[in-house]
């Protein structure tokens, strides 16, 4: 069963969370038939609702968007495309990030945990390269109310400027609240990309 989902323009921050989780699930992938499974359940059918998930987010980043002007006709705003993603997929990605994290605890699966160290930069820890995976599915997994509905059908097909009736800005304004309460913890810098206030 499908769900309407909103993938706002990230600067290609959200494919990269899931590009990185991707090759995270590659890693635990056992090399010959013969090999022990991967741990946690972090087989081929999590790494395969990932592949479809990724595939379609990338597709829909890499088509044709409309520029979204606000009502007043003086700013554009962030792109939102919308696409329809599998309910069973998002599931089985939210399994897999919470045994992720679950194998960075004390007593943890050690494999899993190694793979995840193997993944991080100077800057980080194993536990905000999950965080980060967390934050993707959450956005991924908002659940669609009317305001996503109405702006994926004042978008549908559309390419070029769209000017925003004062409603459909509201609705975008509610909508992109969520994205970044969800995706960009608030920040400050990503509220005025949003907003340009």
């Amino acid at each position: 069963m499908g769900r309407l989902v909103a993938v706002p323009d990230t600067d290609g921050e959200l494919t990269t969370s899931l590009g990185r989780l991707e090759e995270v699930l590659l890693q635990l992938q056992p090399y010959e038939a013969g090999d022990d499974p991967a741990p946690l359940g972090l087989g081929e059918v999590a790494l395969e609702a990932l592949q479809r998930i990724l595939g379609r987010v990338l597709a829909a980043e890499r088509g044709p968007t409309p520029e979204l002007i606000a009502s007043g006709g003086t700013f554009e705003l962030i792109p939102v495309r919308f696409v329809e993603l599998d309910n069973g997929d998002l599931g089985a990605i939210g399994q897999t990030i919470a045994a992720l994290g679950l194998a960075l605890l004390p007593g943890g699966e050690e494999a899993a945990a190694e793979v995840l160290r193997e993944f991080i930069d100077d800057r980080e820890q194993p536990s905000d390269l999950v965080a980060s995976f967390a934050r993707a599915h959450g956005l991924l997994d908002l659940a669609p109310d009317d305001d996503a509905r109405l702006l994926a059908a004042v978008t549908e097909g559309k390419t070029g400027r769209v000017l925003l009736t004062v409603d459909e800005e509201r609705a975008y304004k509610r909508l992109t609240d969520r994205v970044l309460a969800m995706f960009h913890l608030n920040d400050p810098l990503a509220r005025f990309l949003y907003r340009g206030s």
